[in-house]
């Protein structure tokens, strides 16, 4: 954004009609998306004024899946850190998804006032909420066999895509130091519980969280 200052930041979320089917409904929204990006793309490509579409103003996102399910069905959705240049007018903007989706369906905005990590953090934070409250364990396994395939649950597009970053070794890190522990993560999956390991004073200790029964 830096060279373009037209361009503003905002977390878009696309839904669908809650579904008790899971993969069902998942369908609708990656079936909404898919023809929501044809739309776009013969916008972009026609001189005619009458297919300009309110998306044409979002040039490109990072978008991640999230599913939920309060006890009203399953509810797939996308959040998507968009670039987009000016306001969006709602009602068109709800029209547009809504033609893709082949029902009514919603658009919402939250501007990322924040910063691009804080911004990215909110997108990226989960693909299921992992409260007690949030699903069950066999709803989660359910989400889980459903997305292991051949789903991305994390993608660009647009101006976003194939953008190219710095090395991490690159970065600056003189602000960074004093003391610190390498901590090693891992989920060990046939005993259903995490392991963290670091050195401490040359001695490798181990920690683990199991997962609640």
């Amino acid at each position: 954004m830096e060279a373009d200052s037209s361009l503003r930041a905002a977390m878009l979320t696309y839904t669908v009609k809650n579904g008790r089917d899971l993969r069902e409904t998942y369908e609708k929204l990656r079936y909404g998306r898919k023809r929501l990006a044809a739309a776009m793309r013969r916008a972009r490509s026609s001189s005619s004024r009458n297919n300009e579409m309110e998306f044409s103003k979002v040039l490109g996102g990072i978008r991640s899946l999230e599913v939920t399910n309060h006890g009203r069905g399953w509810h797939p959705h996308e959040h998507d850190y968009s670039l987009i240049r000016g306001n969006l007018d709602w009602e068109k903007i709800g029209w547009e998804w809504s033609k893709a989706v082949g029902e009514k369906s919603l658009v919402n905005e939250r501007r990322c006032d924040n910063g691009v990590a804080n911004g990215l953090k909110e997108v990226l934070k989960y693909i299921v909420d992992f409260d007690d409250e949030a699903l069950t364990w066999s709803q989660r396994m359910e989400v889980y066999r459903m997305v292991k395939g051949n789903i991305k649950t994390v993608s660009s597009w647009g101006i976003l895509r194939g953008v190219k970053v710095q090395d991490a070794d690159s970065d600056d890190l003189s602000e960074m130091s004093g003391p610190y522990v390498e901590i090693i993560a891992r989920w060990l999956f046939k005993e259903g519980r995490f392991g963290f390991e670091f050195e401490e004073e040359h001695k490798r200790l181990e920690y683990t969280i199991k997962k609640a029964s």
